[in-house]
């Protein structure tokens, strides 16, 4: 048995394994803007303003080839750092602090200051009467915090 078509093999099954999921960070909370054209922006819809709240580090996008969360790629926000969210976690407290970055929501119930949130509004205006949004609602900290 030859061994180079096993050392290929397992090199293509670990590339594989190890880039599921790519999430890369905005980094600049002024490219918003692009983001939301790149991942919102589809036929019939006039976008006329977008505004985000949250760290820059909050708000990225990612390349999930296998479709892991049911979409080829789009756009992710995070309480915590968006590059970490393909990473394995190995414990509870894996996230991001970002202690300096407070702000109030009056579209919230609770009336309380909002700590490492991460809010997308995009006013849009539609050109037909029916609209769809498809997402998906990830967390690894549901755990810790429910019911408390």
């Amino acid at each position: 048995m030859q061994k180079t078509p096993l050392l290929i093999w397992f090199v293509l099954f670990a590339l594989t394994v190890s880039a599921q999921i790519k999430v890369s960070e905005l980094g600049d909370v002024k490219k918003v803007n692009a983001l939301v054209k790149n991942y919102f922006l589809g036929d019939g819809i006039q976008i006329t303003k977008v505004r985000y709240k949250g760290h820059a580090e909050a708000i990225g996008s990612f390349i999930d080839n296998n479709r892991l969360t049911g979409f080829s790629k789009g756009l992710v926000l995070s309480t915590g750092r968006v590059e970490l969210i393909a990473c394995n976690n190995s414990r509870p407290n894996a996230g991001a602090n970002f202690a300096d970055h407070f702000f109030f929501d009056e579209d919230l119930l609770t009336k309380a200051n909002q700590c490492d949130g991460a809010v997308l509004e995009i006013d849009f205006i539609p050109e037909s009467d029916s609209l769809c949004f498809a997402f998906v609602f990830g967390s690894e900290e549901y755990p810790e915090f429910v019911g408390k």
